[in-house]
């Protein structure tokens, strides 16, 4: 689950919705996965629907579809068609996406995206887009395909312990400071304050990079030994993944 914290932007505004309808027909058909950009708030699992987790879901601005179906294809096309089918059933574009009062950029559930797409303008950047994108699919791999959890655990410092329970996660997000990076945390091992939270958001950290930009995961596992051990277990996961 990622939060809602934007980036800067680049690219323009695509407002042409008629032509996303043979795109999202395409990735479909090839992926046997749906899209939506109209649905109701019980698109949500119950479990999100209580008095307690209130959450949210607003369907996608018509006029941001044409962008983000532009940039879905394109991210969703680097990976081999049998572990998209495997893990992913559904794609939920929305506009805005919250839980315990909480907004968050995206989350995955059960066998489902849900990811918030704004415009340019709003911060949502391709880059961002993408990020999001490929850290929300990366947690459908972590959960149903055989990821070497126990091995990733081993390259943490011997002391360390991710927090306990989705509560604690919560309440760390809630504090805004998640995507922090410092010295320390590199030598440590994570990308990021978020990273600290628990495995799997460890592992979106760096699924994310590995996807969006490679070449700084690189350069930084040339210079921590810790980033280094991931980087090699997220490569070698994600070699049985990727269209070669």
């Amino acid at each position: 689950m990622q939060t809602n914290l934007k980036k800067p932007s680049e690219s323009v505004l695509c407002s042409s919705v008629e032509d996303t309808l043979p795109i999202i027909d395409e990735i479909s058909k090839r992926y046997e996965i749906n899209i939506h950009s109209q649905f109701s708030n019980n698109v949500l699992p119950k479990i999100y629907l209580n008095s307690n987790a209130k959450g949210k879901i607003v369907p996608i601005n018509p006029v941001n579809l044409c962008r983000a179906i532009d940039l879905i294809e394109k991210e969703i096309n680097l990976y081999a068609t049998k572990p998209i089918k495997q893990v992913l059933k559904n794609i939920y574009l929305a506009d805005k996406l919250s839980f315990y009062q909480v907004e968050y950029g995206g989350t995955a559930i059960g066998d489902s995206l849900y990811l918030t797409v704004g415009s340019v303008e709003q911060g949502y950047s391709d880059k961002y887009i993408a990020e999001l994108f490929h850290h929300e699919l990366s947690s459908l791999f972590f959960h149903y395909l055989a990821f070497d959890k126990s091995t990733w655990k081993n390259a943490n410092p011997e002391n360390f312990k991710y927090l306990e329970s989705d509560k604690e996660v919560l309440a760390q997000v809630a504090k805004g400071d998640v995507n922090h990076y410092s010295t320390q945390n590199y030598e440590n091992g994570f990308l990021s304050e978020y990273g600290k939270t628990n495995l799997e958001n460890d592992f979106n950290t760096y699924a994310e990079v590995l996807m969006t930009e490679p070449e700084k995961l690189e350069a930084l596992a040339k210079r921590y030994s810790r980033i280094n051990m991931k980087l090699v277990l997220v490569q070698n996961f994600y070699s049985l993944l990727l269209i070669e």
